[in-house]
């Protein structure tokens, strides 16, 4: 069951200090941040995705089939922070 987090966990999940892999670890379907590029000669073409996947390469898989990005792909997943997601001190009441 979920249960409400204290203000310290708050804090935490807001500022910064987030363990990504301790939130995500018991989560069947965990949300990734994928940076998907590639190198045109002159400059870096990039786009981010965020992807819902079980694992790493899922996650990359997913982004690659979906991206604006064409060519030889560099592709690099991590999993998502508050942050990413758009959580914000403002929406927490305290």
């Amino acid at each position: 069951m979920n249960t409400l987090p204290s203000q310290r966990e708050l804090k935490i999940f807001l500022d910064g200090d987030f363990d990504a892999e301790a939130f995500w670890r018991d989560r069947p379907f965990k949300k990734w941040v994928v940076e998907v590029g590639r190198w045109n000669g002159r400059f870096r073409v990039a786009q981010t995705l965020y992807v819902s996947a079980k694992t790493r390469e899922g996650a990359e898989t997913t982004a690659k089939l979906h991206t604006n990005v064409a060519g030889r792909l560099s592709v690099h997943a991590r999993l998502a922070t508050p942050k990413d997601l758009g959580c914000t001190k403002e929406a927490v009441n305290t």
